[in-house]
């Protein structure tokens, strides 16, 4: 059998959250919070969280009592990787499935979208804190310079 999962994804301020939510009432939906910063505690201001006119804090049922998944779960000091995003996408999606409504997924992070669309399932690599801290030192020129030699090696 073929799940059914809608997708609804766009850039920042043009309306996906309220489709979203128009859907899942119409279709008996709960939604996924496909967001990079979104997924973050404390970053309400910064990442465009929909937060009803005149409330002093966020709610979870804001949206006619419509969950939204993956919303606040990680503090803002913690890494969350697209493989992190998936695994916990994946579990979401089950659960929704499994209470017989229609996952709808709802964002702005096109790496996260393409993750569940295209199941990726390589992106579990730890960063390399050493490259890392040697890239840190490097201006963006040189940045750039090594990153067009390191494609140009790679298209050899």
């Amino acid at each position: 059998m073929i799940q059914k999962i809608v997708h609804i994804v766009g850039p920042t301020g043009v309306g996906k959250t309220d489709l979203a939510v128009s859907l899942a009432k119409k279709f008996n939906g709960q939604l996924i919070s496909a967001d990079s910063v979104q997924v973050y505690k404390t970053l309400d201001i910064i990442s465009g969280k929909d937060i009803p006119k005149g409330a002093k804090f966020k709610t979870f049922d804001y949206f006619s009592k419509i969950p939204v998944l993956l919303l606040d779960v990680v503090p803002s000091i913690t890494s969350f990787t697209v493989h992190d995003f998936k695994e916990l996408a994946d579990k979401c999606i089950s659960y929704i499935s499994s209470q017989g409504k229609l996952p709808i997924i709802v964002g702005g992070t096109g790496l996260y979208t393409n993750a569940l669309v295209k199941n990726y399932n390589s992106f579990n690599i730890p960063p390399d804190q050493e490259i890392r801290k040697e890239l840190e030192k490097l201006d963006l020129t040189s940045l750039q310079k090594k990153l067009k030699k390191s494609d140009t090696e790679k298209l050899k």
